[in-house]
């Protein structure tokens, strides 16, 4: 089994990061194969470890994380908004589609994190 493709591509340059281990000092650690950035601690003492340390993302601050696809609630939150308290919006209908649509638009023209 490749362990390696269970890592995220590296945050800063996109390259495929590969995971490093001392026998002799028993660490581990996570580095981007190009820009050489590293996510090394003291405490990695597993491959696991390591993996779960690299392919952790922090949210910068002014940002949140949503889904790419919209759920249930979020467009029954966006029908509320723009209609002040109008009834349940069926999932199957004409106005949850355009609302997912417009969600999902508004995902692909979002800026990735560092892009402002």
């Amino acid at each position: 089994m490749d362990d390696e493709k269970a890592l995220l591509p590296c945050p800063f340059c996109g390259a495929p990061g590969e995971i490093e281990h001392s026998e002799q000092y028993g660490w581990w650690q996570a580095q981007c194969s190009n820009c050489g950035v590293t996510c090394s601690e003291c405490d990695i003492n597993s491959h696991a470890d390591a993996v779960a340390r690299w392919n952790t993302r922090a949210t910068p601050s002014g940002w949140v994380s949503v889904p790419v696809e919209p759920t249930a609630e979020m467009i029954q939150a966006m029908n509320d908004r723009m209609h002040e308290g109008a009834d349940y919006i069926a999932e199957n209908s004409i106005e949850y589609a355009l609302f997912a649509a417009v969600y999902k638009a508004m995902i692909a023209a979002a800026p990735h994190t560092g892009e402002r």
